[in-house]
């Protein structure tokens, strides 16, 4: 429990600077929870999602999901996640894609870039230099999924020993001779084409300086945050959370009522659910079975003269009905037997 208050006051504290709800900073938590980080590398990581969020109009679930998949794809540290947003934000710079995109993307390639002992950098890297031609952000991530699909093909097995991912991609394409059908069939699928194709050749000194950069992003750090974190919009946000901070113990105990006198009600309440759902069943019986006799009735009663059969018909009828709602009855015979019906009434009363 004394844990549970602590990270408590910790994510209340937290709103206290960034413009996010305590209550969407707690989900965010849990979900780094589930990831495998908490305590105080839980904690770090969830300030880094928030501030990383602002900076480039997300959300901080987005971005906790995004970090914590390329902690545990590349076995990084928590503390790494600086790092981490670093590069994606210099990817931002770089390429023609957002914050969020990558983030939303990044689990399409990072499992299987980091099991091929790509780095991080190499992937973002990659996504800057196909972005910035125009590949939209999701797209890109699959082109470099499919191209190093191709590369391990055609490479083997271990081919990021010997060289890296732009050198891979080179080298398949030397392999290929300059035959574009050759390549397709080495490569497999269209994306991966594409893929090297916009890495390579004429494209090969842009991916390398995009590249690079990616390496030397650390020194350039995000300015984004502080420049967004002090916007009218923003400010008013930490405003608010700093005012519900204050006021969360007076509003525990004003919970508290409120949760008993809601439960008093909701057991009130039951009885008179129970009942309106026994009504509500009764109409709807009603609708379904006496409904039908009563345009029976109607249909009879229309005609200018009935058979013998329809004669019983219709005296049945009046029974049926007149035994369901009484208040249709019109006329009775002299042992006091229904005789008559209004099909007006029996509407009405159901």
């Amino acid at each position: 429990k004394a844990d549970y208050e602590g990270i408590s006051q910790s994510v209340v504290d937290m709103s206290k600077r960034i413009p996010e709800a305590a209550t969407d900073l707690t989900k965010a938590y849990y979900q780094i929870v589930s990831a495998g980080y908490d305590g105080a590398a839980g904690l770090n990581l969830l300030e880094q999602s928030a501030r990383g969020a602002v900076a480039g109009i997300s959300d901080t679930t987005t971005a906790a999901d995004a970090f914590t998949t390329v902690l545990n794809a590349w076995k990084l540290e928590a503390e790494d996640v600086s790092r981490v947003s670093d590069i994606m934000f210099q990817t931002v710079r770089l390429g023609k894609t957002t914050f969020g995109e990558i983030a939303s993307g990044i689990s399409n390639v990072a499992a299987l870039a980091a099991s091929l002992g790509l780095s991080f950098e190499e992937v973002q890297g990659g996504v800057a230099t196909l972005t910035k031609q125009g590949v939209p952000t999701a797209m890109a991530f699959t082109q470099i999924r499919q191209a190093l699909i191709g590369l391990n093909e055609n490479l083997g097995d271990g081919w990021t020993n010997a060289m890296s991912f732009q050198e891979g991609l080179q080298a398949v394409r030397d392999m290929s001779g300059g035959s574009m059908n050759k390549l397709k069939e080495m490569m497999g699928r269209i994306e991966g084409v594409n893929g090297l194709l916009a890495m390579t050749g004429e494209n090969a000194q842009m991916a390398a300086d995009d590249l690079n950069a990616m390496y030397e992003s650390e020194e350039t750090p995000n300015p984004a945050y502080e420049s967004m974190n002090y916007t009218t919009e923003v400010q008013l946000k930490i405003l608010k959370n700093n005012l519900q901070a204050k006021l969360k113990p007076l509003g525990d105990e004003i919970n508290e009522t409120i949760k008993n006198m809601a439960m008093g009600l909701n057991e009130s309440m039951k009885s008179a659910t129970e009942k309106f759902t026994e009504t509500s069943n009764q109409v709807e019986y009603l609708e379904k079975r006496v409904g039908p006799l009563i345009d029976r009735y109607e249909e009879l009663s229309k005609k200018t003269k009935l058979t013998n059969d329809e004669h019983k018909e219709i005296k049945g009828l009046i029974q049926q009905i007149g035994g369901v709602i009484p208040t249709a009855i019109t006329q009775w015979d002299e042992y006091g037997k229904a005789i008559g019906i209004s099909a007006d009434k029996a509407k009405e009363w159901i």
